[in-house]
């Protein structure tokens, strides 16, 4: 009997070590930072902001006040979504990389044990003191339309104006991000003691994920090339796998592709190629040879310009489509 006391005191012992080290461990990986004093709302950002206030005042819902701390984690989710986003269909849109100063996580709505993935990104990269909520657009529209496009979803007019499933939340606070293709908005349940935002006036600063800083650029983002991902050597962005036209199998260069998404098996690739076949009947696999993905182009196009207006026109069910570029 003394015995297995003292094998069960040791295991838990032992567990609790084990616990202590992989908290610290975590923590430890990630930089909080002070937010930046430049951070500001560009016109875009301003827009929606507008557009978003003015739907839950016709749903009898109270202004949300403006953070500069969720601003800040929407920005930089944003940027990161752009440039780094994880290419794996267990990991949604929510997720973040590991080319930034913050914790990479993969979120998952079917894993519960992943939800802090989101709900704690803020606290963790800026100090907020609550959880938050995020939604995220991905295709370039115009706030009007993408104001649009939630408000016919069920689940995120829900998140805009607190109703249905987000009705027992009460957003305190309200930060929204865009960079190129991708609007982020960030709800959050408390106030946000950083409440000095303002409006840009010229040029946006330039955001360095790897440190959290910031610095004044001389130009304004160029968002001519919004949501288009080009298949070429030395790029960060894991769709582009520093693929050139030469390694690209199943791509014409000088081709867009508007891409539905990307499987890590040609099984599953096949299997939602056949779903989407009866909307789509141009749909195909397509790889890089230096990719081990399957990605689903639902069409291709000559020029850019028909590939976002295409891409434009989806529904909300492919919020998450992407446009490729081979060269």
């Amino acid at each position: 009997m003394i015995k297995n006391y003292f094998y069960t005191k040791t295991a838990f012992i032992f567990g609790l070590l084990c616990l202590f080290v992989s908290t610290f461990s975590s923590s430890a990986s990630a930089q909080q930072v002070s937010v930046p004093e430049d951070v500001c709302m560009n016109g875009f950002e301003q827009q929606l902001y507008a557009l978003i206030d003015s739907y839950r005042a016709e749903n009898e819902a109270h202004t949300i006040e403006k953070s500069k701390k969720l601003t800040f984690v929407a920005k930089l989710h944003a940027r990161d979504l752009y440039h780094n986003r994880i290419d794996k269909d267990s990991c949604s849109m929510q997720s973040w990389s590991d080319k930034g100063f913050w914790n990479a996580c993969c979120f998952s709505e079917r894993d519960n044990t992943k939800q802090a993935c989101m709900w704690d990104k803020p606290k963790e990269i800026t100090g907020y003191g609550g959880k938050a909520y995020e939604v995220i657009y991905n295709g370039g529209s115009e706030p009007k339309r993408i104001m649009e496009l939630w408000k016919g979803s069920s689940f995120y007019s829900d998140i805009l104006k607190n109703s249905g499933r987000y009705a027992d939340k009460d957003w305190a606070a309200v930060g929204i991000g865009q960079y190129k293709n991708v609007t982020v908005v960030w709800f959050g349940e408390i106030e946000d003691d950083e409440k000095d935002l303002e409006n840009c006036s010229g040029a946006e600063p330039e955001y360095d994920l790897k440190n959290g800083t910031t610095k004044t650029s001389a130009d304004v983002a160029d968002n001519t090339d919004n949501g288009v991902t080009t298949l070429t050597g030395g790029e960060e962005n894991p769709d582009a796998d520093g693929a050139n036209s030469s390694a690209n199998t199943g791509l014409e260069s000088g081709k867009f592709y508007l891409i539905y998404g990307s499987y890590s098996t040609q099984e599953y690739a096949d299997a939602a190629v056949r779903q989407l076949s009866g909307q789509f009947p141009q749909a195909r696999v397509i790889t890089t040879n230096d990719s081990d993905r399957y990605r689903i182009a639902l069409y291709e196009y000559s020029s850019k310009e028909e590939a976002r207006n295409a891409q434009n026109e989806l529904d909300y069910t492919y919020v998450g489509a992407w446009v490729l570029a081979a060269e």
